[in-house]
């Protein structure tokens, strides 16, 4: 019994550490380099505009913003029809562009200390989402499909078929770095084909939830609630006639938060509670990890992605299973919607929760898109 404790206990430490140094972690360096990477946020600011040049920032050359080429002045319209001189800030990487600015990442109003922050606002079906799904989480909501060899058992595929959005926000709007809270929903069906037997279904974990979401600056935090069973294929059912079902059913509330460290680099941890269990669920489960995405992988071009999670649930000690991503990603201009190629390695306790006793290695590769 005193191991079972110690580890539990460890794994809570661990999550709170991860937790802990998140929050507190110096956010002011990290909030101007992102200004910078992802400027689709500041278009949704009120612009700093002036009628005349002497009132605008007095600006030559290059900008000391790292990665800004050059600042030039634009004329732009206004809403009421009058024309107005407007600083654009323009980075390094779209230098060669010479068209005046246009809605989408690569050209944005300069995000002076001055400049004014965006009004929060009620909004019904926002634009994105505020505490993104984790990469290497094998249980989020999204859509997904990946061609994984098991050890010592064959050829498997499998998909996610879901997704979450947001429904009332009260914040900022956009899809890039929004500020305030908003209410999500999610829902996915997790399956798992066998290849090796005609794409017979073993089994699928069907989850729904709901989520509370805040973020300030580069932290984000979440408060829900979470249901999933478990259910395995009839055709798995077929041809293992002495196979006995369980009944696994978690019903937990959850809290989390992800950090931002730099533009590109994330920590998180989360802990859920089950309130309603069954199939030998217990219930208390935890999860961490870190990921790493580029804030240049805006299409066409893209970037590289890693990322890293650790899963443990009580009914195992605190074991569980350790997931790790990498490939190349591609983030849509105007979305912030991300999809993934690459390949994944997974070990620990099986994945599908019907066999949820069970170990298992996978490595393969596959596809991945959230919203």
């Amino acid at each position: 019994m005193q191991g079972k404790e110690a580890k539990f206990f460890g794994s809570v430490i661990l999550t709170l550490v991860v937790m802990t140094t998140a929050c507190h972690a110096d956010s002011t360096e990290w909030t101007d380099e992102f200004r910078v990477r992802f400027p689709e946020a500041l278009l949704l600011q009120p612009p700093m505009v002036s009628n005349h040049p002497a009132l605008l920032p007095e600006v030559s050359g290059s900008s000391e913003i790292p990665g800004i080429a050059h600042i030039s002045s634009f004329d732009v319209q206004n809403a009421d029809g009058q024309l107005s001189l407007s600083q654009v800030a323009q980075p390094a990487s779209f230098k060669s562009m010479t068209s005046a600015p246009q809605a989408f990442p690569g050209q944005y109003s300069q995000a002076a200390s001055h400049h004014a922050p965006p009004c929060s606002t009620w909004q019904v079906l926002p634009a994105g989402i505020m505490y993104p799904s984790y990469i290497a989480g094998e249980k989020e909501s999204r859509m997904s499909a990946a061609v994984l060899e098991v050890q010592d058992r064959g050829t498997i595929l499998e998909e996610t078929i879901g997704g979450r959005m947001g429904l009332l926000r009260y914040g900022t709007p956009g899809p890039f770095n929004p500020q305030g809270w908003q209410w999500d929903v999610e829902g996915a069906a997790l399956l798992r084909q066998d290849i090796d037997h005609e794409l017979d279904v073993e089994a699928v974990d069907f989850r729904v939830g709901t989520l509370i979401t805040y973020q300030q600056g580069p932290t984000v935090y979440k408060a829900g609630y979470y249901h999933l069973s478990s259910h395995v294929g009839d055709e798995y059912l077929v041809r293992n006639i002495g196979f006995q079902r369980i009944n696994y059913v978690r019903d937990s509330v959850i809290i989390g938060v992800y950090h931002q460290v730099t533009p590109g680099l994330a920590v998180y941890g989360e802990v859920a509670y089950a309130f309603k269990t069954d199939g030998g669920a217990e219930p208390l489960e935890i999860q961490f990890g870190s990921e790493y995405t580029s804030p240049n992988a805006i299409l066409p071009r893209g970037a590289p992605f890693v990322a890293v999670n650790y899963h443990g649930r009580q009914e195992f000690d605190f074991g569980g299973g350790f997931n790790a991503l990498a490939g190349w990603e591609w983030i849509g201009p105007t979305s912030n919607h991300r999809v993934r190629i690459g390949g994944r390695f997974y070990s620990g306790k099986e994945t599908q929760w019907s066999f949820f006793d069970e170990d298992i290695t996978m490595v393969g590769a596959g596809i991945w898109y959230d919203f």
